[in-house]
């Protein structure tokens, strides 16, 4: 025979767990844990105090001993570039490439620095009815084009577009006889096959994010600017170097790899001397016009 059970209501909240608990009320379990995280964060800060204490007196050895130790700044810059994705290296040809146009398709420009041992070289040119990637990709074949020597290079471009272009993507599109996936034909095929042609095992691409802050994005960024209101009127475009370096007899030590790094002639050993349609850089507020300007990298 089944017993039955007559169920008794749940008592009120209050009854069951008292009364409510004042704000900011904090149980004791929760006070000492509390506690004891706080104690551990301030042996945490001790020990890396002391770290750095220590560290600090070791770099401070290093230099009495004559040792060249960085700076605080120096570490600071180095981390800064690290952060952004890049490094001024010695010995390594570092270029910056940009392209835009305004509107999309219209008026296009583009513009190139080239940096070899704390000399830069900036470039920049446009031409009329262009699109932001023929921009990006005539940047890219510009910068290609004035390697004078096969150095390690390194491209930096804000474009993952064009990058994956001409390094991922292009064997495929080769192979289906230039056409996409979707069986499409390629846009900016020449110019893609330019690029590869020139590409070396020595050339090597980077992602940089754009308009983020980085020094010499924004600098090719403002080159491209700069070539779409000089020559984005123009059909056939138009180049503009600005700190050439084959002038003069420093040009002539440069191609007999003369001068030390960083100078004026090791830089004009590396690019090429001119372009097919170059054009005479403008020399307002120049005081010597023709003479390179090299700024710190």
């Amino acid at each position: 025979m089944t017993r039955r059970v007559k169920l008794q209501p749940n008592p009120p909240m209050g009854e069951r767990y008292g009364p409510p608990k004042p704000p900011g009320w904090v149980s004791p379990k929760q006070r000492a844990r509390a506690e004891r995280l706080a104690a551990i964060k301030v042996r945490q800060a001790e020990k890396k105090a002391e770290k750095k204490r220590k560290w600090q007196e070791r770099q401070q050895a290093k230099r009495d001993n004559g040792v060249y130790v960085p700076s605080d700044q120096e570490m600071a810059k180095w981390r800064r570039h690290m952060a952004e994705g890049f490094v001024p290296q010695q010995n390594v040809l570092q270029i910056f490439t940009d392209g835009s146009c305004h509107p999309n398709p219209g008026p296009g420009g583009w513009g190139v620095r080239l940096m070899w041992n704390g000399g830069h070289k900036d470039v920049c040119g446009g031409s009329a009815n262009q699109t932001n990637n023929t921009m990006e990709l005539t940047a890219i074949l510009e910068a290609l084009k004035a390697r004078k020597r096969d150095v390690p290079t390194i491209i930096y471009s804000d474009s993952q577009y064009c990058i994956n272009c001409v390094t991922v993507w292009w064997p495929g599109w080769k192979r289906r006889g230039w056409l996409t996936s979707s069986g499409t034909p390629v846009q900016n095929r020449e110019l893609i096959e330019e690029i590869t042609d020139l590409i070396t095992e020595n050339v090597k691409f980077r992602w940089v994010k754009g308009h983020a802050g980085h020094e010499h994005n924004e600098a090719v960024d403002q080159l491209a600017l700069q070539g779409r209101k000089r020559f984005g009127h123009l059909k056939e475009g138009g180049i503009d170097e600005q700190a050439k370096p084959q002038d003069g007899e420093a040009y002539e030590a440069g191609k007999e790899g003369e001068g030390r790094a960083g100078e004026l002639p090791t830089l004009a050993s590396l690019f090429n001397p001119g372009h097919k349609d170059q054009q005479e850089p403008a020399t307002a507020g120049r005081s010597r016009p023709g003479k390179a300007r090299f700024g710190n990298v």
